[in-house]
């Protein structure tokens, strides 16, 4: 299955940032778009390392150091899901995750147009 393309948002204070390497830069930048405007996600590190362009192994790293750094939370699996659950707490996710709601918004209100048969675009 083919992914829909997409595109990461790294913030000003995290690309300044001297203590993250540019694979962990690119790691939270992708976990802030897998979270959206949730409250977590839970993608594996296999995928991660797959949609980062990374090995698994530096893809473990950055997540690890992430962590250690405060910068994501990571919960451990239970019920129903089977990879590690994700949060990523800084305020430049919490900005990243509006935007990709307000991105996300947009294109549902588009499709509702759409179906509904409105031609006109959303404001």
């Amino acid at each position: 299955m083919a992914e829909k393309p997409g595109y990461i948002l790294i913030g000003d204070e995290v690309l300044t940032r001297t203590d993250l390497t540019d694979g962990d830069k690119i790691v939270l930048g992708l976990l802030s778009r897998l979270q959206s405007n949730k409250a977590f996600c839970y993608p594996s590190l296999t995928t991660i390392a797959r949609m980062t362009g990374r090995s698994r192994r530096n893809a473990v790293r950055s997540v690890k150091r992430l962590s250690e750094l405060g910068e994501i939370v990571i919960l451990p699996p239970s019920g129903r899901f089977k990879t590690n659950l994700y949060s990523v707490k800084s305020r430049t996710a919490r900005n990243l995750r509006a935007v990709y709601a307000e991105r996300s918004t947009q294109k549902r209100r588009a499709k509702i147009l759409a179906i509904a048969g409105d031609k006109k675009s959303p404001p």
